[in-house]
């Protein structure tokens, strides 16, 4: 109970003040250079004064990433594009 009292309390502070956490997959450790381009990109679509990230790796992404912020994921991965082209395709 403790936990999700917190957890909304976290959400209501970061909006308030302007900070979005983002969860951000890819197969490999990100560098330094890479993530800032993305929180640099991750404030601009979210109007953000801070951006905490966290990197997580995963070996099934075979290339690209993910972005999930909230409820809302941006799929870059080479397995999203290529679906995403597929479904194209065939409609």
């Amino acid at each position: 109970m403790f936990a999700k009292i917190s957890k909304k309390f976290e959400e209501i502070w970061n909006k308030e003040n302007g900070v979005v956490m983002a969860e951000i997959t890819s197969r490999e450790k990100l560098d330094e250079k890479s993530l800032k381009k993305i929180e640099n990109f991750i404030k601009e679509k979210y109007v953000a004064k801070k951006v905490l990230i966290k990197n997580i790796t995963d070996e099934k992404i075979k290339g690209g990433i993910v972005i999930e912020v909230g409820d809302e994921v941006l799929d870059g991965s080479i397995e999203g594009q290529l679906t995403r082209l597929k479904n194209n395709l065939t409609n």
